[in-house]
């Protein structure tokens, strides 16, 4: 295969349509097409929603300015600039109520020139008290009599304090309508593997997985996309040969899941825990996963960096990672328009598992789970300093990285 088809991260490797997911997609669309405009779809782990939202909003037209933001360990003012960001407006101010009221003026704004920008926020539940005032200010936001934003809230099950709380009574107002995803029926099901095998490459994936063990792994896995996808590739690993039957999918469902984190999508139990994975971004895409096997990682818009960001916000040479002893160290190169980590600006911050780096119009977000404890995104420490040294010494590996290039174009220039 030219692909490995069953991944969790990321754009898939085929969009595959059934019934649950053009219901859901027909809902999406008729909340946008409503003047409320506010809806929310939910589904168990495992069910689709964020491949399902992140193709329907790549399909939008190109002058919706659209913001994907999950609301997980986020407090208000990140995600006030995690959205502002997205729409393209963004700046140093780090106050809540300062964020808040650009936000305001940019949505008032745009909405004269073209439709109401789009909020998609996942996982909604997460959100704390503060967020949600947040959320419900931004809510009310009128032009002309029109709502200026438009939401859909995403989360694993029903938002039913946001439907029943006195407390977002202009949330439930706006709202439109509720959405739960469903599953696969075994013919869907069916249709999803195979389709993925042929995305693959793979002519023939009945070969792979026969018909009667496509049933098998509809009826274990319930189902739901994640868990076929889970399913599948565990099969695959540990067969012994193909085709792959319909007593080795029963096997595995005994055995039950493997040992992980309960949050812990596929991908992230296939990563190996000790390389440190950097997940680029932009605009709630996926255009990057960068797997750091060195101990120096410059990042930049030149393209003799090692992690190479083509954007008019990210100079040439940006910033540098350092990785020893695993510990993620990133410092600021003297960029035009700095490096934030987790909306904070710094010059230099020692980077934890989750962690999200902005650089320009890029977000960055560490996969590193056996990073060391500790609070986050603090200066470097006196150990920190020994692997570091100083900045200025940072700066001059860069240097001497990119000479011989730049000598070789002087003496072209001759």
């Amino acid at each position: 295969m030219q692909a490995t088809p069953f991944h969790a991260r990321g754009q898939p490797v085929v969009f595959v349509h059934y019934q649950a997911q053009q219901a859901a997609d027909k809902f999406l669309q008729r909340v946008l097409e409503d003047n409320r405009g506010i809806g929310i779809l939910s589904g168990i782990e495992s069910s689709g929603k964020t491949t399902i939202v992140n193709h329907f909003v790549r399909n939008l037209p190109a002058n919706i300015p659209v913001a994907v933001v999950d609301a997980t360990g986020i407090v208000a003012s990140e995600l006030l600039a995690a959205i502002l960001t997205q729409f393209g407006c963004e700046g140093p101010i780090q106050l809540t109520d300062d964020l808040l009221n650009l936000l305001k003026k940019f949505v008032v704004q745009d909405i004269q020139s073209n439709q109401a920008p789009l909020l998609v926020l996942e996982n909604i539940n997460n959100l704390d008290l503060i967020g949600l005032r947040v959320l419900c200010e931004l809510a009310t936001l009128t032009n002309h009599q029109r709502f200026a934003l438009r939401f859909i809230l995403v989360n694993k099950r029903a938002c039913s304090r946001i439907i029943d709380s006195p407390k977002i009574a202009p949330i439930r107002a706006r709202l439109v309508d509720t959405f739960e995803l469903g599953p696969l029926t075994a013919r869907e099901a069916l249709k999803y593997l195979h389709a993925k095998l042929r995305a693959s490459g793979l002519v023939h994936p009945h070969r792979i997985l026969p018909i009667a063990t496509c049933v098998e792994l509809h009826r274990e896995s319930g189902g739901w996309p994640g868990e076929l996808d889970s399913l599948v590739l565990r099969a695959i690993e540990q067969a012994d040969g193909l085709p792959i039957r319909g007593e080795h999918i029963n096997a595995l469902a005994a055995q039950g899941p493997p040992d992980s984190d309960a949050d812990s999508s596929t991908a992230d139990r296939n990563f190996d825990r000790d390389v440190p994975k950097l997940l680029v971004t932009m605009n709630g895409k996926l255009l990057q996963e960068f797997g750091v096997t060195q101990p120096k990682v410059s990042i930049g818009r030149a393209r003799q960096n090692d992690l190479v960001m083509t954007n008019q916000y990210v100079s040439k040479y940006h910033a540098l990672l350092i990785f020893k002893n695993s510990t993620m160290i990133l410092v600021d190169l003297k960029s035009a328009n700095g490096i934030y980590v987790n909306s904070r600006r710094v010059r230099s911050a020692v980077l934890r598992h989750d962690d999200v780096i902005q650089i320009g119009n890029h977000r960055i977000k560490i996969f590193h789970p056996s990073s060391r404890v500790g609070v986050a995104n603090s200066e470097p420490d006196h150990a920190d300093t020994s692997i570091l040294k100083t900045v200025a010494d940072m700066r001059r590996a860069v240097t001497r990285k990119i000479l011989p290039y730049a000598s070789t174009k002087r003496r072209r220039s001759k």
